[in-house]
């Protein structure tokens, strides 16, 4: 589901030969898996709370450097990165401005810690076009996940980016993911195909301040 995302990532931000790259809240590996793939030079390592998940990376996908519990207890080595990544991980937090603090330590001058989150005034939209058009109806959850704690636009993550030390805060627009939990509806990812098309003709035609798509790509540099 996420394959497109990650190559076009990695073909974007990865350029040097070599480098160091965190991946937090990296689940089953699968992103650390594509940067050990695509730029086998690079050293890639993940940190993730889930002991099971650690276990699928490490048998399933043979990654030798996951590892499990919070990343702020790792005792990594201070400006050892050149990129540290947050795939759908800063929604679950409910005070997110310790991680990215000790994240922004462990960056070398010149670093970027990129940030993947859903863009919630677009999602809001959704859910309020959802009920104009099905009606308000209980036990209905009309946003796309039930499990997030902080929702966030590009101003309050600029914010949020300023508050932790970055030097800035910019906007990409990458691939959509395709499928989620398994999904494989091929009518629905033609849609998210188009509807990413369209969002980033708005975007540059509107000289990066119209930004509509359904996810926010933040590039916080240090």
């Amino acid at each position: 589901a996420h394959r497109d995302v990650y190559t076009e990532f990695i073909e974007t931000f990865l350029k040097n030969d070599t480098g160091n790259i965190l991946d937090v809240g990296c689940g089953l590996g699968f992103f650390v898996k594509a940067v050990r793939e695509k730029r086998p030079r690079w050293n890639a390592i993940g940190y993730e709370m889930s002991a099971s998940a650690v276990k699928f990376a490490k048998e399933k996908n043979k990654l030798k450097d996951i590892f499990s519990g919070q990343v702020e207890k790792s005792k990594l080595k201070k400006e050892s990165f050149e990129i540290i990544t947050l795939w759908d991980v800063i929604e679950h937090i409910p005070k997110p401005q310790p991680l990215l603090k000790y994240l922004h330590s462990l960056l070398k001058p010149g670093g970027i810690l990129f940030v993947q989150t859903p863009n919630f005034p677009v999602q809001l939209f959704k859910a309020k076009l959802k009920v104009l058009l099905y009606g308000m109806k209980p036990n209905v959850h009309y946003l796309e996940a039930k499990d997030h704690i902080n929702d966030y636009s590009e101003r309050t993550l600029v914010k949020l980016s300023n508050q932790c030390g970055f030097e800035s805060c910019e906007y990409r627009i990458l691939k959509p993911i395709l499928h989620i939990s398994g999904g494989k509806s091929k009518v629905g990812a033609t849609i998210k195909v188009l509807y990413y098309k369209i969002t980033k003709w708005i975007w540059i035609l509107s000289f990066k301040k119209i930004n509509l798509n359904n996810t926010l790509f933040a590039i916080l540099r240090k």
